[in-house]
């Protein structure tokens, strides 16, 4: 078994990635358990690259598999360092067929997730676990042990690898919440909103209807498009 020490990046020198879209949890490759791979392949090793960059260009991304980018293969990046919450961190860490061998002292916790935007769960994971997976490139087998935060994301992104997401471990609608905004979000959406509000300086027309086009104008009372928007009524 290879020792970890906190704060190294283990994986094999990658080329520089290319972040790539997120799919959703309505697409069918999160649920189609993600072929074995040959971590020596230049084409994984490419995937491998672009996981990290990907996870990089997402805020509060803490890991990432190859399904939430539409490859049904067995690879993840982990990286918790910096994260409040993490105990444990190797780094980045990016795995191909990783598999769990060893899970202690499990326990209940809020999960998010790329492809799940709307949502997060309690879900029970273990929080110690030791992992075994091969580095993309050399192909070498590691087993580093994680706790806490990390523990928890070596096993939401082995679900991804095998067609599961963290609705699919939660107890029932009850354990399932909406996702609340964080500042930045609310403050685009809020700027969003203004920008759209009547009148810039006129209203837009609406296909069929005499009426303003922007669902939330304030005016009560139809109006033509096209002529400034006098105020609530």
């Amino acid at each position: 078994m290879t020792a970890l020490l906190p704060h190294t990046t283990f994986h094999d020198p990658l080329p520089a990635g290319v972040a790539r879209p997120a799919v959703s949890d309505t697409d069918p490759v999160l649920r189609v358990p993600g072929a074995l791979v040959d971590p020596r392949d230049p084409n994984i090793v490419r995937l491998a690259a672009d996981l990290v960059a990907t996870m990089r260009a997402s805020p509060g991304c803490v890991g990432l598999a190859a399904p939430q980018v539409g490859v049904s293969a067995r690879v993840l990046a982990v990286e918790v360092s910096g994260h409040p919450l993490a105990r444990t961190s190797h780094g980045t860490v990016v795995l191909c067929n990783a598999r769990l061998i060893a899970a202690s002292r499990w326990r209940k916790g809020r999960e998010g997730c790329l492809s799940v935007p709307d949502r997060t769960g309690d879900v029970k994971r273990a929080g110690r676990v030791v992992v075994a997976g091969q580095l993309p490139g050399s192909g070498e087998e590691i087993e580093p042990a994680a706790d806490s935060l990390e523990a928890r994301a070596f096993q939401h992104e082995i679900d991804h690898c095998a067609g599961l997401l963290f609705l699919d471990r939660v107890d029932g609608a009850h354990a399932v919440h909406a996702r609340r905004e964080g500042p930045a979000a609310l403050a685009t959406r809020q700027a969003e909103r203004r920008a759209s509000t009547c009148p810039p300086p006129t209203c837009p027309p609406r296909p069929g209807d005499d009426r303003c086009a922007l669902p939330i104008c304030a005016q009560r009372e139809p109006h033509p498009p096209g002529v400034p928007y006098q105020g609530r009524r």
